[in-house]
């Protein structure tokens, strides 16, 4: 699991790609949707930012899954069984001097040019280059009929280097919340 302020991180650099005209983001609703299963990519790829002793897709998975299951959507476990859904979801972690993602559940190469974007708006535009950590997640749903994105959305949150494993367990799940709660609203 990630630091909550490394956490946050990622969600907060998202949040800017919501501003970004070319970035396709869709606002689909789980009107018609039954089933989903999450998009794996490979191997698990811990970048710097992440602390080894947090296990952040152990936090995000359950979070998400909480979210499709409360709406009547069952996730599916293994990549084997048919879902109407991908679950796919990216985070994202940014300072004064760098952004980074970590993509092993969104997909390598889709990630390029939302990271790109994320860190020209959250570093390289900023006027205040003071102190700061944030996080970003985005999520995607993929219609498996039809192969298209169906659904992008993004949250937020500014990085707390004091936070406890609760309180950063608890940032996380708000922010998938906040990331799913337009999908559910329609």
């Amino acid at each position: 699991m990630m630091r909550p302020l490394t956490s946050l991180l990622l969600l907060c650099s998202l949040v800017i790609l919501g501003g970004c005209s070319s970035i396709d983001m869709p606002d689909g609703t789980s009107e018609g949707y039954t089933s989903a299963r999450f998009f794996k990519a490979g191997g698990e790829i811990k970048p710097a930012f992440v602390d080894s002793d947090m296990d952040i897709n152990a936090v995000i998975q359950p979070a998400i899954r909480e979210e499709f299951e409360q709406h009547g959507i069952e996730v599916r476990e293994t990549d084997g069984e048919p879902a109407d859904l991908i679950i796919a979801y990216l985070l994202l972690s940014q300072s004064p001097s760098s952004t980074a993602a970590i993509s092993t559940y969104f997909g390598y190469g889709r990630a390029a040019e939302i990271t790109d974007k994320a860190h020209q708006k959250g570093v390289l535009d900023r006027e205040n280059l003071g102190l700061y950590r944030r996080g970003a997640i985005v999520i995607d749903l993929l219609d498996t009929r039809t192969n298209e994105l169906v659904f992008r959305h993004i949250a937020v949150r500014d990085g707390s280097r004091n936070a406890t494993p609760a309180q950063r367990e608890e940032n996380i799940r708000s922010a998938v919340r906040e990331a799913l709660a337009e999908f559910f609203a329609g």
